[in-house]
């Protein structure tokens, strides 16, 4: 149904342009992935200022969103400084990780997104009432087309590409990526980039990944294997 209201109009048409534009860079990120893998992308770092950046991602995740049924959470100030860092891989790690969240969140459920300043880091996160991830599967987070419901009956779909994407752009920044999971409950998926990243990290550098799986409520945490690093809370 095409809205009558002009205003609504043409917000929506903004938004549709934004997503098309997005599926370009789908095909992109498809090709950014081989050449993280051969170790020859390099990011071209700019200052900018999140927030807008952030508006922009949950603009376009909030028609899948909506269509879901799941809310978007936005839990960022409106003011920070700007960060110096690859704009276009910026806006690719929040919407690979929003679209993940929202995928895997059944309706009636909750995705939220999160940033702050930190020191001489930006941390960002995207947390959902989802279905989780099993502590068998955390291991392997990040690893290319890897899916953790891999069959031909799954329910959801999905190439496997979009965290591998992540950890490869992550990494470049000099960044770092944390992951907490209840099954049943949801998952929270937490990246640090540096503040200032004015020289692109070469080579086939891949962001380290800290997991943990937690069952239910309980408080103690279980590590998975993965590259180990200081966990961002």
């Amino acid at each position: 149904i095409v809205p009558t209201d002009a205003a609504r109009r043409k917000e929506y048409a903004q938004i549709i342009h934004s997503s098309g534009h997005h599926l370009l860079e789908v095909v992109n990120s498809i090709l950014d992935v081989s050449k993280i893998d051969a170790g020859s992308f390099d990011i071209v770092t700019e200052p900018f200022s999140l927030p807008p950046l952030l508006d922009q991602c949950c603009d376009m995740i909030g028609l899948k969103a909506t269509q879901a049924q799941v809310e978007i959470v936005r839990d960022y100030p409106r003011a920070m400084d700007e960060i110096v860092a690859d704009k276009r891989a910026c806006k690719q790690i929040v919407i690979n990780l929003m679209s993940n969240a929202v995928k895997f969140t059944p309706a009636g459920g909750r995705v939220t997104l999160s940033a702050r300043p930190e020191g001489n880091n930006f941390v960002m996160s995207v947390s959902d009432t989802g279905i989780g991830i099993a502590a068998k599967d955390l291991g392997h987070i990040g690893d290319p087309f890897f899916q953790a419901h891999n069959s031909t009956t799954r329910p959801y779909e999905g190439t496997g590409l979009g965290l591998s994407l992540v950890r490869g752009l992550v990494g470049l920044h000099g960044g770092a990526i944390s992951v907490e999971s209840v099954v049943g409950q949801g998952t929270t998926v937490t990246i640090s980039l540096p503040a200032h990243c004015t020289t692109a990290h070469g080579g086939s550098r891949l962001a380290k990944i800290e997991t943990f799986a937690r069952r239910g409520g309980a408080p103690s945490l279980e590590p998975a294997h993965q590259e180990p690093v200081k966990k961002i809370a």
